[in-house]
């Protein structure tokens, strides 16, 4: 009868032929022969005596390759609409007088431009004025302007009177009173350079004339037209003289002056004109005459234009 021993090995002996594998006691390090078959999607099941929960089974997700990537640069700023600046420049500054006058009434004329990218809302041109020798100066009230579109120009009637002569140099400004946020607030003035005279009279004609007298055989009339075209008051009465001379003779002479305008009174204004005739007057002989009427020929008043006193007219005696 075998013993129990003898039964042991023999049932040990039976599952190795069954292909039974003994639990080992101890961990192995030997890897394993067998090649992995990849990544598996199940769970390993947690000991028994512990809880189990059924995991999420997570399917792989390939993972692209990273590659190297440049920083973009960033795009160019633009100026957006309403960005910009206006930009007022004076593209032109004159006097409407010349010559210049002081103590009369004198205006000028100024030109505004908007340069600049962006509208202009209301401003001012402002002018001021100094003598070159740095003894007088002076300013005058600014000119409105409601506004300076960009690339727009405005044009602006301004004083320019003085109550000073001699050498001024007028200085005109956009945005006078720096309203206006300019790109260039530098460029905003203009200057402009006059010599202004003593207000004179200037005596001229408007006419002359020769004409028979019917009323008296032979002889002939003298009509003329005087005009101040000066700047200021004649207070004196006007001497007027009257020299002839003969084309085929030769000969030259005189007709009496005239005292010109009592019937005007001594005052001869700025723009005024007067006219008389004075005759008859006889020539000497028969000939062809050219006869000089001349304005103040002693120069007893003081003109602003002493070479514009003379007019001529032409007359043939038979």
């Amino acid at each position: 009868m075998l013993g129990r021993r003898t039964l042991g090995v023999l049932a040990c002996l039976s599952l190795v032929a069954s292909a039974c594998t003994s639990i080992s006691s101890a961990p192995s390090d030997a890897p394993s022969l067998t090649p992995s078959a990849g990544p598996s999607n199940l769970a390993s099941v947690p000991p028994t005596g512990e809880p189990s929960t059924q995991p999420t089974l997570v399917p792989s997700a390939s993972v692209p390759t990273a590659t190297s990537l440049k920083t973009p640069k960033p795009p160019k700023a633009t100026s957006s609409a309403g960005s910009g600046q206006a930009n007022l420049v004076i593209t032109k500054f004159s006097a409407n007088a010349d010559p210049f006058v002081a103590f009369v009434d004198t205006r000028g004329r100024v030109t505004v431009k908007n340069i600049g990218s962006a509208d202009a809302g209301s401003f001012s041109i402002g002018v001021s004025y100094e003598r070159d020798d740095g003894l007088g100066y002076g300013s005058y009230s600014g000119v409105p302007v409601d506004g300076l579109d960009a690339g727009d120009s405005v044009q602006v009637e301004v004083d320019l009177s003085l109550q000073d002569t001699g050498a001024i140099t007028f200085t005109a400004k956009a945005d006078a009173d720096g309203a206006i946020g300019e790109s260039n607030e530098d460029d905003n003035t203009a200057t402009l350079s006059v010599t202004a005279l003593k207000a004179q009279p200037n005596l001229v004609f408007d006419s002359f004339s020769l004409t028979v007298d019917t009323l008296n055989a032979g002889g002939y009339g003298l009509n003329y037209r005087l005009r101040n075209s000066g700047t200021a008051n004649v207070t004196d009465f006007i001497e007027i003289s009257f020299t002839w001379a003969a084309s085929f003779s030769g000969d030259t002479g005189t007709f009496p002056e005239q005292q010109c305008c009592y019937a005007h009174g001594p005052t001869f204004v700025p723009g005024d004109s007067m006219g008389e005739s004075y005759g008859p007057v006889y020539f000497p002989q028969a000939d062809s005459y050219v006869v000089t009427a001349a304005v103040d020929p002693a120069n007893d008043i003081q003109e602003s234009d002493e070479s514009d006193n003379y007019a001529t007219d032409a007359v043939t005696v038979p």
